[in-house]
């Protein structure tokens, strides 16, 4: 069984469409197949993002970036959505939800 947040393919306009219908809230996400990729279309100011996702050598990129010590997409998405909670829970989406890509 997929996980909740995993999402067939679609086109980024169609992603962005189902993001916009669901009446999301900051910091909400799903992931899409993107070819051998993933697509993190992430609402983030009431707007939805997308960002590529890749693994490469047991490294997860997020925008062609190392994305921290996660090594499945499950782990980072985990941690998506763990970032999210917290963000609610103190009322400050934008520095947390978003956490996922910031990545230095």
């Amino acid at each position: 069984m997929a996980p909740n947040w995993l999402y067939g393919e679609m086109t980024r306009p169609e992603s962005e469409e189902l993001m916009m219908a669901q009446g999301q809230a900051d910091g909400d996400f799903f992931v899409r197949p993107r070819g051998d990729d993933y697509v993190l279309v992430l609402l983030f100011k009431g707007k939805p993002t997308s960002h590529l996702m890749s693994e490469q050598g047991g490294t997860w990129l997020i925008n062609k970036r190392k994305y921290g010590p996660a090594s499945s997409m499950e782990e980072v998405c985990q941690h998506q959505r763990y970032s999210h909670m917290i963000a609610t829970r103190n009322l400050s989406v934008i520095n947390n939800a978003v956490q996922v890509i910031l990545v230095a």
